[in-house]
């Protein structure tokens, strides 16, 4: 999905889409499964990337991996975002979603569903690609079931949370409670579509990620 926000974006700014473990381009390695084993593998393996200015964007899982991601850059030292936009996911310190990752498969199926969407008949249809897609999203899924949040103090960058009008896993009132993560500004916007919303609102969603970060594109 990122891969094609290349072509929206400027000259001016580079794009780093990160892969985790088990997927994609690394689907022979073992996917992981649990937080505290994820930031160390990913504040090493993206140590180049703070040479310069740089902003973050999660969604989903992905989302509340950027705020853990962030709070681990500022446990170390690290340069810090000059942004962090989290979507597609309520504030990490509401009440977590029942945890579903160890349902047998039919269970966990309807669950993704219920949640989710429709899952592509492309991937009911054939065996070998619904056991993979059953690996990756279980691992994620695990990921968000066993994630423990404490308490720290807010992060000190701008914030920008967005969300989907019709995402069954998300309201308005759970994504604004991202607000109280960053002690400097805060907004937020709902974006026709449901959860997969940063796919369907491409080109608006990557709009309003400049205008947040005051880029100009005249």
């Amino acid at each position: 999905m990122f891969n094609l926000w290349s072509n929206e974006l400027p000259d001016t700014i580079e794009l780093c889409a990160v892969q985790l473990p088990g997927r994609e381009g690394r689907i022979n390695e073992p996917s992981v499964k649990s937080m505290p084993k994820l930031l160390p593998m990913l504040v090493d393996g993206l140590a180049e990337a703070f040479s310069g200015p740089y902003a973050i964007y999660g969604h989903s899982l992905g989302a509340l991996i950027a705020f853990a991601f962030t709070r681990e850059l500022r446990r170390r030292g690290k340069p810090l975002p000059l942004r962090l936009f989290v979507s597609g996911r309520r504030a990490p310190q509401c009440p977590p979603i029942q945890a579903s990752h160890h349902l047998p498969d039919p269970d966990f199926l309807r669950e993704v569903t219920r949640r989710y969407g429709r899952i592509p008949a492309v991937v009911l249809e054939d065996a070998e690609v619904l056991a993979l897609f059953l690996r990756i999203i279980r691992a994620d899924i695990e990921i968000m079931d066993t994630y423990r949040y404490t308490e720290e103090p807010p992060l000190p960058m701008p914030l920008s949370a967005y969300g989907g009008t019709r995402d069954r896993t998300l309201t308005e009132a759970l994504l604004d409670e991202w607000k109280a993560q960053t002690s400097s500004t805060y907004c937020s916007r709902m974006f026709e579509g449901d959860h997969f919303f940063p796919d369907t609102a491409r080109r608006e969603v990557i709009k309003t990620i400049l205008d947040d970060l005051g880029h100009r594109t005249d």
